[in-house]
């Protein structure tokens, strides 16, 4: 071999022992990286994704158990719970849970609690019952 190609022969030989020397690094690295999108949930419950928004008509409000009926469809109703810090807001106003009335329009965000129950933090009233016409 003549000396350049020997020069560079050692000149790749020595990059390749600094890349390989990083190899480690960048392992390390590139898995801390991946792991830490998990790490937050680590001894939590699994992922909760965002609430869902319905658009649904109200049956009643039951103030005593917090509980807003809801009539998905002519033959179900679906209960759901609200709190003190439940939101109703109507024409940009906030209104108390109670001024639902039945036939009210709402579009509200549902959250699941405990498996089987369901409760909403914020609603937007869309359509009082009485602003509706008859013609559907």
């Amino acid at each position: 071999m003549n000396l350049t190609k020997r020069a560079r022969l050692a000149e790749t030989c020595s990059r390749f022992s600094r890349a390989a020397g990083l190899l480690p690094l960048l392992v390390v690295s590139w898995l801390a990286a991946g792991g830490c999108e998990n790490i937050a949930l680590v001894g939590r419950d699994s992922l909760k994704l965002e609430p869902a928004e319905v658009v649904v008509e109200v049956e009643r409000v039951d103030a005593v158990a917090r509980q807003i009926h809801l009539r998905p469809s002519p033959e179900r109703v679906t209960v759901v719970s609200y709190n003190d810090h439940t939101q109703v807001v109507y024409r940009g106003h906030e209104l108390p849970v109670t001024d639902l009335k039945a036939g009210d329009i709402v579009a509200m965000h549902v959250k699941e609690a405990p498996p089987g129950h369901f409760y909403s933090d914020f609603l937007s009233l869309r359509e009082r019952s009485g602003e509706r016409s008859s013609v559907r």
